[in-house]
């Protein structure tokens, strides 16, 4: 274990650590990380501090990024809601930006210029435009969405497909990206959603297969059930499926082929 005393962390930036630490690099990223930024009373609430810090190193460091998005979908929590938080800043302005933006902020503040603005009072500032669709931080809440399509053949090579989007419980201003798949192609729309119910005319040069909302999880929602990796937990809550110890297996195989005949 590893400990830091905070008068010498502040006045000296030293820290007391157990050498077992050095071992793992990845923990000791954290704690650096978290030590420089809890300098800051800027910084003093937890679950924003450590979804940044899980944006920052967890994420970026990530080798399959989507993976994490969904998971940290079905994890829930306010360190995920904080994460998802950044996240949208950092896909709507940029990740580069978001880290130029980060230093900026940190410099500015080292230079007492910050006054009593936070780093997310900082980003709405200088990147109005981008985040206008993000609400503050409070009522940044989990959504549900539905679709449903109806599509019409126009012409010989022309479909037009009216989508009618659905945001039930909580609703917030939304741009939600679909994957609408064909024989032929895979094409990509962003919907922007201003109401809780909207209905999109799309125009298509194939008959649509396969309509996915968000399917890069970029969005902080509630998933479906189909969404979710199959595992011990969810397989419980699916109508039909029946989960039994290996060492009764005789006796639920006796059950099922009694019903079969």
């Amino acid at each position: 274990k590893w400990g830091i005393i905070k008068d010498l962390t502040f006045c000296y930036n030293i820290f007391l650590l157990n050498e077992k630490i050095m071992d793992r690099p990845y923990s000791l990223v954290h704690l650096l990380l978290k030590s420089r930024l809890l300098k800051s009373h800027k910084f003093s609430d937890d679950s924003l501090l450590e979804g940044l810090i899980t944006y920052l190193i967890d994420y970026r460091t990530a080798p399959d990024k989507k993976e994490f998005r969904r998971n940290t979908l079905i994890s829930g929590g306010e360190k995920s809601r904080a994460f998802f938080y950044y996240f949208k800043i950092a896909d709507a302005i940029g990740e580069s930006q978001f880290i130029s933006a980060l230093k900026n902020y940190l410099e500015q503040e080292f230079l007492e210029e910050t006054d009593s603005f936070t780093f997310l009072d900082y980003l709405q500032r200088e990147y109005f435009t981008e985040l206008q669709f993000l609400p503050p931080f409070e009522n940044f809440k989990k959504v549900r969405l539905k679709g449903k399509a109806q599509i019409y053949k126009y012409h010989e090579d022309t479909y037009l497909l009216y989508f009618f989007l659905v945001q039930s419980g909580h609703f917030r201003k939304l741009k939600v990206p679909i994957w609408i798949r064909t024989q032929n192609y895979k094409k990509e729309f962003l919907l922007t959603m201003s109401n809780r119910k909207e209905i999109f005319q799309l125009a298509l040069n194939s008959m649509p297969e396969e309509i996915l909302i968000d399917p890069e999880f970029k969005l902080w929602r509630e998933l479906e059930f189909e969404e979710i990796p199959v595992n011990f937990t969810s397989l419980e809550k699916k109508p039909g499926i029946l989960i039994y110890p290996k060492e009764k297996y005789p006796l639920y195989r006796h059950l099922i082929n009694f019903f079969e005949d």
